[in-house]
C-alpha cells in the first residue's frame, strides 16, 4: 500500500502536464492584428479594412484614431486592403504571428477628376440660380462711405 499514494501522485502529475501541452496546442487563442489608417499623418476614422486568406475574408473599420482589430486571425500570410471615398485602395501582404508588429497604412487622395466622375450632374439650366448678394448700406462703416 506504500506504493498507491506514490503511483497517485505521479498519475496527477502525468495528467496535469498533459493537460497543460494540450492546452499550450490547442487552446492558445490567435493573435490578433491591429493596424492603423492615416492620411499624411492624421487618423482616418470609417475607412472601411479587409482581411482575406484564400476564400477567408474578414471586414472592420477603423475607429476614431484610425485604429482598426482584428481578434482572432489564423497564422500566416493574409492581404490586408484598407478602403475609403476619395482615396486610392491600399493593400498589404501581412504576416500573422504572435510576435507580429501593428501595421500602419498611409492613404493618398484620389485624382479630384477620379472623384468627379462618379459625382450626379445637374441638367443644364436646372441648377438654382446663385443667391443675390444684398448689402445693406446702413451696416458698413463711415470710413467706407
Amino acid at each position: 500500500m506504500s506504493n498507491s499514494p506514490r503511483k497517485t501522485s505521479r498519475l496527477l502529475i502525468f495528467s496535469v502536464a498533459i493537460l497543460i501541452a494540450l492546452n499550450g496546442r490547442f487552446g492558445a487563442a490567435a493573435p490578433e492584428h491591429i493596424g492603423q489608417v492615416t492620411f499624411n499623418g492624421v487618423a482616418v476614422p470609417g475607412a472601411t479594412v479587409i482581411a482575406s486568406q484564400g476564400d477567408k475574408k474578414l471586414a472592420t473599420s477603423t475607429n476614431q484614431q484610425g485604429l482598426y482589430r482584428f481578434a482572432d486571425l489564423a497564422d500566416g500570410m493574409w492581404t490586408i486592403r484598407v478602403e475609403m471615398i476619395g482615396f486610392m485602395p491600399a493593400t498589404k501582404d501581412v504576416t500573422i504571428a504572435p510576435d507580429a508588429q501593428p501595421v500602419t497604412f498611409e492613404l493618398a487622395l484620389l485624382p479630384f477628376d477620379v472623384i468627379a466622375k462618379d459625382l450626379p450632374r445637374l441638367a443644364p439650366g436646372s441648377a438654382p440660380p446663385p443667391a443675390a448678394v444684398r448689402r445693406d448700406r446702413s451696416a458698413r462703416s463711415p470710413a467706407s462711405r
